[in-house]
């Protein structure tokens, strides 16, 4: 049983693990992705703070003026007074970004653009798109498989379980090398299978979301309802449709928008309630656009402990969830693959010269008698 676990240990490793040490590099750099891009992009995320009233429908006004052949998709409020507004626009989501105070243009970008940019669009689509992403999908799943036979190849049992933590001191270097990946691969265990489950569900998230609801019982977002019938005259002001959705939930933080796309649908908001460990919040109000009135409401307080966890997904996955500490380990455990892949292959190389020596000997040796 042993040796047939090693081999499927060893197989799959080699077959995943360029992958996953170069997802969970790029991944240690997007942990911080939000404090970089502010750092390397502050021309277009951040703005002197003032105690003025942001403009809104002067934002939107600004972007469709600017590009009046790239709708709106989503946008992306300012949460604190020196935000910019982010818009989403266009088939390929061009982002444009906008002084809250002023309404002006302060830049646009493309959706993965820069240094920072080419990294998350590696580590989300490996440069492929959807293809890419569902590949990735299936190497963290093959991770997990990995990493649990690794757990069963590690195991010593309790009577020597204290000694399965230690490296052997003065022994010859293939065997300090087995020790050093059993010692790594032990320590990040956790959070490395967190990592990779979390990945997966996220990229198969409606299938991961759906079998949490069905296990733990939830209520997931309800559909954006359809407007058969709208009201003539013009629709209400952005701001005020932000405001209505707020009244509805005032303990919770608009942060996103999503206009509508088309006469019969609703003008979405996003909200946050501080006790939501997901950065942007999974609470959704639908408002009648022409009318104010409140359509559909989804609650992160009242989704049901399965739609909870899968809210979890995402924050578990960055360590958001834990706050700065959580995140400092995410990024930590991130380079854990590359040093896994590093010592298993150097151990996996050294173990293979014995046996080609001794194959080329049996060779020559067979030629010789011919």
């Amino acid at each position: 049983m042993r040796p047939a676990i090693r081999r499927v240990h060893l197989l799959l490793a080699l077959t995943v693990g360029l992958f996953a040490a170069l997802s969970g590099l790029t991944g240690s750099v997007l942990v911080f992705h939000p404090e970089l891009d502010r750092i390397l992009n502050a021309e277009l995320r951040s703005i002197e703070p003032r105690d003025e009233r942001p403009q809104l429908d002067a934002a939107i006004a600004a972007v469709r003026s600017r590009f009046p052949d790239e709708p709106i998709q989503f946008a992306r409020l300012a949460r604190a007074p020196g935000d910019t507004y982010e818009f989403w626009i266009g088939t390929e989501l061009r982002r444009v970004y906008v002084d809250p105070y002023t309404a002006r243009i302060l830049g646009w970008r493309s959706e993965h653009p820069g240094v920072i940019g080419f990294i998350e669009n590696l580590h989300e689509h490996l440069l492929a798109g959807l293809t890419g992403q569902t590949i990735l999908g299936v190497i963290g799943l093959v991770l997990l498989v990995v990493l649990g036979t690794g757990l069963y190849l590690w195991w010593p049992g309790l009577r020597k379980l204290a000694g399965a933590f230690r490296l052997r001191r003065g022994a010859p270097w293939i065997k300090v090398n087995y020790d050093l990946h059993r010692l790594i691969g032990i320590v990040s265990f956790l959070l490395l299978f967190l990592s990779a489950l979390t990945g997966a569900a996220l990229i198969f998230h409606r299938v991961s979301a759906g079998l949490l609801i069905a296990t733990l019982g939830g209520t997931p977002p309800p559909a954006p309802p359809v407007i058969e019938s709208a009201p003539p005259g013009p629709m209400l002001s952005a701001a005020v449709l932000v405001e209505r959705a707020h009244a509805a939930l005032p303990n919770a933080t608009p942060t996103w928008i999503q206009p509508p796309a088309s006469p019969k649908a609703p003008f979405l908001v996003r909200l946050r309630f501080d006790s939501n460990p997901h950065p942007n919040g999974t609470t959704y109000v639908a408002v009648h656009p022409h009318t104010g009135e409140i359509l559909a409401l989804h609650s992160h307080r009242a989704a049901g402990v399965g739609q909870k966890a899968a809210d979890l997904r995402y924050p578990l996955h960055t360590g958001e969830a834990l706050g700065l500490a959580g995140r400092i380990a995410m990024a930590a455990t991130g380079l854990a693959p590359t040093a896994l892949l590093v010592t298993g292959l150097s151990f996996w190389l050294i173990r293979r010269r014995p046996a080609r020596a001794t194959k080329r000997v049996r060779r020559e040796s067979e030629s010789s008698l011919a």
